[in-house]
């Protein structure tokens, strides 16, 4: 009798989570064998979402064989698994090659991303991970990104000297968040940032507003400054409390292309370096786009240390 494929959209749901969470963990278990159900339903119940999650689902013959944890991140963008959940679909060992199945999951995510009016959706995975022998550009999907994660250890006090007097810091908080914004836009649309220049301004509004301003991490308000020139917001930095204990993460860093090249990043890492390290923070760390040469060659040269790279993918509606 042939196989029977059926493939569901469900709400999250709490009697749907112990299931899939047991399916996950039995997918898992070489690559990750000291992962247990109750962790990973702890994980997802302890995940503090903005919009609600979805389910996507296939099975064979009324047998789950795999599924996608569909995630909106903002009101124009979507993932799939993200974070912990390592992005490519969660598919049982013998259909893990399937391009058939696989395609049907991405498929149903791709049409309920657009009932969403989502218009873009990525799929990010470890690049150590490899592929698992899928093309995601067969699926629809096109490269965008290779992101590197940097990390640097704060064991001594840097030498830093302050910005120069025609230069002036305030904290991110005190600044307009407009004025914040049209420095971020003018900055990565004159970037060298993939990810970012993949954009639609739409894409980037919500981005701004919805990840970079306000998210679940704590602000470190004493690193996280505005840089004004004749009153007017040059640059700016945002570090939150995240990828470790004690370790400072540098969310964003923005330069207003009229103002780079005069030191004013270098600046800026100095400021956060020494301000964690005031704070007590042992670690720093940041993601920098790889095609974004000129920022990850700072941040090589400020001694950060590559650490992991992350593939994106992304559909995107038309337009």
């Amino acid at each position: 009798m042939a196989e029977t494929v059926n493939i569901t959209i469900h709400e999250w749901a709490e009697e749907l989570l112990q299931e899939l969470a047991e399916f996950t963990v039995s997918i898992w278990k070489e690559e990750r064998p000291t992962l247990q159900v109750d962790r990973l339903v702890n994980w997802f119940n302890n995940l503090d979402l903005k919009y609600p999650p979805s389910a996507i689902i296939t099975k064979v013959n009324e047998k789950i064989i795999g599924w996608i944890f569909f995630v909106q991140m903002t009101a124009t963008e979507a993932e799939i698994n993200p974070w912990a959940m390592g992005g490519h679909p969660i598919v049982l060992k013998e259909y893990e090659n399937d391009l058939t199945i696989i395609q049907k999951l991405i498929t149903k995510a791709i049409e309920h991303g657009k009932s969403k009016d989502i218009t873009r959706i990525e799929l990010s995975f470890m690049e150590n991970n490899g592929e698992k022998k899928i093309n995601y550009q067969l699926l629809g999907m096109t490269m965008v990104e290779r992101n590197c994660h940097m990390r640097q250890e704060l064991a001594q006090e840097i030498e830093y000297t302050g910005f120069p007097n025609n230069i002036k810091t305030v904290p991110i908080s005190q600044l307009d968040s407009k004025k914040l914004y049209q420095c971020f836009l003018e900055a990565f649309r004159a970037s060298q940032d993939s990810w970012m220049t993949d954009k639609t301004d739409a894409e980037i509004n919500d981005y701004f507003h919805e990840r970079v301003l306000i998210d679940d991490f704590p602000l470190i308000e004493q690193a996280s400054i505005g840089v004004l020139s004749a009153d007017i917001i040059i640059a700016f930095s945002v570090v939150r409390e995240s990828h470790g204990e004690k370790n400072g993460q540098l969310w964003i860093m923005c330069v207003s292309p009229s103002f780079r090249r005069k030191g004013i990043g270098r600046k800026i890492i100095h400021h956060i370096k020494s301000t964690l390290i005031q704070e007590g923070y042992k670690s720093t760390s940041l993601n920098v786009s790889l095609t974004n040469e000129p920022a990850s060659n700072l941040y090589i040269s400020e001694g950060y240390v590559k650490d992991w790279i992350q593939i994106s993918y992304t559909w995107k509606a038309e337009r």
